[in-house]
């Protein structure tokens, strides 16, 4: 019988968008799955088919608050691990679709490497089927700044191979968890709310000597932003503020990686490409260690 896989789903008023993943999970070759919807704190309410739906086809935990990204993942994980003890835990966005076999290459390649704590698979748009969001990053220990591996964002795909890989990060929109390795490091951290989350989790799973495998031919099509917004002043606080808790962390040049990110920082502000307000405000509560959700 194949391994059982948790997959969890966090949904923030995107009911439309967390249907049609479903749908399209419900068509997946793999058999031995449940899934988890956390409903995290939406401020617009299901309508009466919307909830019919989740509630017949998922485990749907309905959150009064908005936890964040972790928060939310994090409720999902322990409720799987109390009630189905899963081998694996599947976190995907809400807002994609998935190909019919990802889930049998992520699981297949899981069992043949039992240190790897985290397998990712290929993203693309999902309003340009051809061209890759994501396909494995390097990490700069040194910084803790990660970069695309092997192709570049927007590139029309032309690797079609079935190779499978260490990468140092995996982007929090597909992981499949090994559930022994989360219960050795520990959930996901909740003091970023928002935004690199991921790459401390990854960073983390790495010290702790566990590995990230990518695997090519597990696909899915990934709506970018559709719950946040883009680039919007709460995304550029966020990112800001929870780089530099990382930097401190796990970066091993600490100081040179603080000094190279106020400098990027700046350019992109005299060029047009950052505010200056949701960056400074991220310093000043990086400075006075304010971490979790904030209002600005």
């Amino acid at each position: 019988m194949k391994p059982l896989v948790a997959i969890i789903l966090v949904n923030y008023n995107g009911y439309e968008d967390t249907i049609e993943c479903i749908k399209s999970l419900q068509k997946i070759s793999y058999d031995n799955y449940r899934i988890i919807v956390v409903n995290n704190g939406s401020t617009i309410k299901a309508s009466k088919d919307q909830l019919k739906f989740l509630k017949e086809h998922t485990d749907y935990i309905d959150y009064s608050d908005n936890v964040g990204f972790s928060g939310g993942n994090n409720i999902g994980m322990r409720y799987a691990e109390q009630k189905f003890s899963p081998k694996y835990f599947l976190l995907l966005n809400n807002d994609t679709v998935v190909k019919e076999d990802f889930l049998d290459i992520l699981v297949e390649n899981a069992e043949l490497r039992p240190e790897a704590g985290i397998v990712c698979g290929k993203i693309y748009f999902y309003s340009e089927p051809d061209r890759i969001w994501f396909a494995g990053a390097k990490t700069d220990f040194n910084t803790c700044n990660h970069s695309h591996y092997k192709c570049t964002y927007r590139e029309v795909d032309r690797d079609f191979s079935d190779r499978v890989e260490e990468i140092d990060f995996a982007t929090g929109c597909l992981w499949l968890l090994s559930v022994n390795a989360v219960k050795k490091i520990g959930y996901m951290d909740e003091d970023f709310f928002l935004y690199c989350e991921d790459d401390e989790y990854c960073l983390r799973m790495i010290a702790n000597g566990f590995k990230i495998l990518y695997c090519n031919r597990a696909i899915i099509y990934h709506k970018i932003s559709a719950s946040t917004g883009n680039k919007s002043f709460l995304q550029q606080y966020y990112i800001a503020r929870n780089h530099l808790y990382i930097i401190k962390r796990y970066a091993k040049k600490k100081g040179m990686a603080r000094r190279q990110q106020y400098f990027r920082w700046c350019k992109d502000i005299i060029r047009g490409r950052k505010n200056f307000r949701p960056i400074f405000r991220a310093i000043l509560d990086y400075k006075r260690n304010r971490m979790g959700k904030v209002k600005l």
